[in-house]
C-alpha cells in the first residue's frame, strides 16, 4: 500500500479483489477459527491484484525509475530547446518532480495539430493526443447529455494538443529527425 492511513489502507485491501473480506491467496490454509474456504463479499469490490509476472517485471523496473526517469528528462529538455523559438507553439512547462511520461505540445488549434500529426505519421514518425476529454466519450456524453461547449477549457486544450514520441530509448538523431519535421512544418530553424 502506498498510504499510511489505516483507514485508507483498509478500503483499497477490500475493493482491490472483488470487495472480498479476507485474504484469498491462502484461503486453502487450515485456520483453527474459520473455515478455510469460507468468505464474504462486503463491496462491489474490482480485480486490481496484479499477477505474479507484472510484479516481479515491476520489480525490476523499480531499480531503473532513477535512470529511467534522468533520461526521459534530457529528452524533454532537447525538445523544449530546440522548439523554444516557434511561434504559436506552447511547450510544457518545466515543473520539478514532472515525470515526462508525455510530451505534449500545444499548437495554434486542431488543424494545425492534424496537420502536425498527419506530416509525421507520413515521416513514419508516431504521435497521439492525450486525452480525448470524457464529455466527447459515447458512455459520458449520453449518460449525462454533456456538449462540448460546457467544457471550453477541456476542449481548448484538446484540439490544440499533441503528444511527441518520447521514452528512455529515443536515441538523439530520432529525436533530432522528429524536430526536424515539426520546425519544416510549423517553421522555425530546422537544425535541430
Amino acid at each position: 500500500m502506498v498510504t499510511r492511513n489505516k483507514k485508507y489502507s483498509e478500503r483499497m485491501e477490500l475493493m482491490r479483489l472483488h470487495g472480498i473480506d479476507r485474504v484469498v491467496w491462502n484461503r486453502y490454509a487450515a485456520d483453527s477459527e474459520v473455515k478455510s474456504w469460507e468468505y464474504d463479499v462486503t463491496a462491489p469490490g474490482f480485480k486490481y491484484n496484479m499477477p505474479d509476472l507484472s510484479a516481479a517485471i515491476g520489480h525490476v523496473q523499480l531499480g531503473k525509475a532513477d535512470y529511467l526517469l534522468e533520461q526521459r528528462q534530457k529528452l524533454a529538455e532537447r525538445y523544449t530547446s530546440a522548439l523554444s523559438g516557434i511561434s504559436n507553439l506552447e511547450l510544457p512547462r518545466d515543473t520539478r518532480g514532472h515525470a515526462w511520461h508525455l510530451y505534449i505540445i500545444r499548437t495554434a488549434g486542431s488543424e494545425v495539430r492534424d496537420n502536425l500529426a498527419g506530416k509525421l505519421k507520413r515521416e513514419g514518425i508516431g504521435s497521439s493526443v492525450h486525452f480525448i476529454p470524457l464529455h466527447r466519450m459515447t458512455y459520458w456524453k449520453t449518460e449525462y447529455n454533456l456538449k462540448p461547449s460546457e467544457f471550453p477549457v477541456a476542449e481548448n486544450l484538446f484540439q490544440r494538443s499533441l503528444s511527441l514520441p518520447l521514452w528512455p530509448g529515443l536515441q538523439w538523431k530520432e529525436q533530432k529527425r522528429i524536430i526536424g519535421v515539426i520546425k519544416e512544418n510549423l517553421g522555425g530553424n530546422s537544425h535541430g
